[in-house]
C-alpha cells in the first residue's frame, strides 16, 4: 500500500506514504520504553536503573537499524512474523480453547 502511495498522482498519498513510518517510529519507540521500563521495575530493578534501560536500549537500537538497511529488513520481518501469528497461530489457538470450552461445558 505504500509503495502505491508514493508513486500515486496524490500529493496526499505521497506525503502519507513519507509520514507513515515517520509516524509510526514517533509512536512505537515512546510505547516500548514504557512497557520495558515496567516489565523491569515488576521484575525488581531499581527505577532509576529501569529507566535507563529501557530509554537506552530501544534508542541504541533504533539508530542502528533506522541508520542502516537493517530497518527495512526488520520491518518486512515483523510484518511477516505478525501476519503469521494472525492469520494462523490464532484461529489454532481459538479452536483449541473453544473445544476445551466445549469439553469442559458437557462434563
Amino acid at each position: 500500500l505504500l509503495e502505491r502511495l508514493s508513486v500515486s498522482a496524490s500529493p496526499w498519498g505521497r506525503a502519507s506514504a513519507v509520514a507513515f513510518p515517520f509516524l509510526l517510529n514517533i509512536s512505537t519507540i515512546p510505547t516500548v520504553c514504557i512497557v520495558l521500563r515496567q516489565s523491569l521495575v515488576s521484575a525488581g530493578l531499581r527505577n532509576q536503573k529501569a529507566l535507563a534501560v529501557s530509554i537506552g536500549a530501544p534508542l541504541v537500537l533504533a539508530v542502528l537499524l533506522h541508520t542502516r538497511s537493517g530497518f527495512d529488513t526488520v520491518f518486512a520481518l515483523v510484518g511477516r512474523g505478525t501476519s503469521v501469528v494472525v492469520n494462523f497461530v490464532v484461529p489454532v489457538l481459538l479452536d483449541r480453547l473453544s473445544e476445551r470450552a466445549q469439553r469442559d461445558a458437557k462434563y
